[in-house]
């Protein structure tokens, strides 16, 4: 009976790199370019209450300009300023996503290398 091993056969002939082959610039440019995807949680979903606010009082706004009576639409004027300055206060006191140069991605590569 033969063994298993046996039937392995392994070329020694071929030459393998030590490590595999990286494009460092592609790296960087790829690390750089995904920061912007990646807004902080809060300061993304503040902004989007922001702009979903604005959008709605326009929307109001059309519907006074069309001759709907505004005292109708007073409730929902309220809320949407309340929500407009709630979502401006939080973008006010949330810091900007801080995002990295790709000098300093590349100071970072290079700092893992010495």
């Amino acid at each position: 009976m033969r063994s298993a091993s046996s039937d392995l056969k392994v070329s020694t002939n071929r030459s393998v790199p030590a490590r595999p082959p990286w494009n460092r610039d592609r790296t960087v440019e790829t690390l750089v370019a995904s920061q912007g995807k990646n807004e902080t949680g809060a300061h993304d979903a503040a902004r989007h209450r922001s702009e979903a606010a604005e959008a709605k009082l326009r929307r109001l706004r059309s519907t006074i300009e069309a001759g709907v009576d505004p005292a109708a639409l007073v409730e929902a004027i309220t809320e949407s300023q309340a929500q407009r300055a709630a979502a401006r206060a939080e973008l006010d006191g949330a810091p900007a996503p801080s995002l990295l140069t790709f000098a300093e991605v590349y100071a970072m590569i290079d700092s893992l290398a010495t």
